[in-house]
């Protein structure tokens, strides 16, 4: 989960860029965990 009051855009970028970076090392997947019930994660 993403701290609350951080910015939903700087942090879904953030994201992206992590993702990238695995991608870049070889990773062939990633798994992101729904949390739509928190109130707080940007991927519902």
């Amino acid at each position: 989960m993403h701290k609350t009051g951080v910015n939903p855009t700087l942090a879904l970028h953030r994201d992206l860029q992590l993702l990238e970076h695995l991608d870049k090392l070889g990773y062939h997947e990633a798994w992101i965990g729904e949390h739509h019930s928190a109130g707080s994660e940007l991927i519902a």
